[in-house]
C-alpha cells in the first residue's frame, strides 16, 4: 500500500499496526538496461530486479539551459522515439514539474505536435478536463501509477542527486515499458555524470 521509493510528496509516513509486510524489488515493466541505470543511480534500496525479458536501450540524454532550449530537446526526445518506430500515441512527456511551475505542461504545442494535458478545471461529475491534442504530457505526480511504451522525463532540474530527486527519477523512468529519453537541465545532467562515475568506480 505503500513504496517509500515512490513516496513523491512530503507526508507523514502511516502505519497499520498488525498488517503484513511484503518487500518485493522485482521489476516487470522496465526494460533491463532502465533497471540498470536506476542501479546505477542508486535510485532505490534495495536495488531492483529486473524480470523484463527485453533488455532495451540506454535513455538518450539531452541537456536544457532555457525554456526555448527545453522545448527543443523535448522535441528532439519525441522525435528520436517516433524514428525508432513508436507512435505518437504510444509516448508520454512526464514532466518533473507540476502545471503551476511547468513550462511543458503550459504549452499548447511542443514541435508539431499539439500537447494532450490535464487543463486544471474538472466537469460537472469531477472528472479532469482534458485538451485536445495527441501527444501526452503529463507530471510524473499525476503519471505515477500509469505507464506508456516510451517516456520522455523532462524537466528535470536539481542540484542534488537527493533522496527527493531520486524518488522523482524512480517514478518517471519506470513509467516506461520499452523505450526512455531524459532531458535534463545542465546541473541535473552533471550531477547524474558524478553519480555513474561514483558507480563505475566502485
Amino acid at each position: 500500500m505503500e513504496d517509500e521509493a515512490q513516496r513523491l510528496y512530503q507526508q507523514a509516513e502511516f502505519d497499520l499496526g498488525d498488517a503484513v509486510t511484503i518487500r518485493c524489488s522485482d521489476n516487470f515493466r522496465s526494460p533491463r538496461v532502465i533497471c540498470d541505470v536506476i542501479n546505477a543511480l542508486s535510485l532505490v534500496r534495495p536495488p531492483i530486479r529486473s524480470l523484463n525479458p527485453y533488455t532495451g536501450e540506454l535513455p538518450g540524454i539531452r541537456t536544457y539551459g532555457s525554456d526555448e532550449e527545453l522545448l527543443a530537446a523535448a522535441e528532439a526526445a519525441v522525435a528520436a522515439l517516433l524514428a525508432r518506430g513508436f507512435a505518437l500515441n504510444d509516448i508520454a512527456i512526464v514532466c518533473g514539474r507540476g502545471r503551476e511551475r511547468s513550462t511543458l505542461l503550459n504549452r499548447a504545442q511542443i514541435g508539431p505536435w499539439r500537447s494532450r494535458r490535464f487543463t486544471g478545471e474538472y466537469d460537472r461529475n469531477g472528472e479532469p478536463r482534458w485538451s485536445s491534442g495527441e501527444l501526452l504530457v503529463e507530471s510524473v505526480y499525476r503519471y505515477k501509477g500509469q505507464s506508456a511504451p516510451a517516456v520522455v522525463v523532462a524537466e528535470v532540474d536539481f542540484a542534488e542527486l537527493d533522496d527527493a530527486a531520486r524518488r522523482k527519477l524512480f517514478v518517471a523512468l519506470t513509467r516506461a515499458q520499452m523505450a526512455a529519453e531524459l532531458v535534463l537541465s545542465a546541473r541535473a545532467e552533471a550531477c547524474l555524470t558524478a553519480a555513474f562515475e561514483q558507480a563505475s568506480e566502485s
